[in-house]
């Protein structure tokens, strides 16, 4: 089973939202900050996010992983 998929399973065993799946890699979650804990400590992400991903951090993804950052940090920026 894919990363993703597990993650996605799990999430839901501890009644966790899943609103969005990106790709093959990764998940986006609406939840507690406990239940954010315990589905992070199951081994399964690199890492999480509540707001936009600095660049330092992107360079340390891969192509596929990039392009995933750049549809979330879309999501925090306004241009007026």
């Amino acid at each position: 089973m894919q990363a993703r998929q597990r993650a996605f399973t799990v999430a839901r065993e501890l009644n966790i939202a899943v609103p969005v799946q990106y790709g093959n890699i990764a998940i986006e979650v609406n939840t507690s900050s406990e239940k954010a804990e315990r589905l992070f400590a199951t081994g399964l992400f690199k890492a999480r996010f509540k707001a936009s991903v600095d660049r330092e951090f992107q360079g340390k993804l891969s192509k596929e992983e990039k392009a995933i950052i750049d549809q979330w940090n879309t999501r925090f920026y306004c241009i007026l």
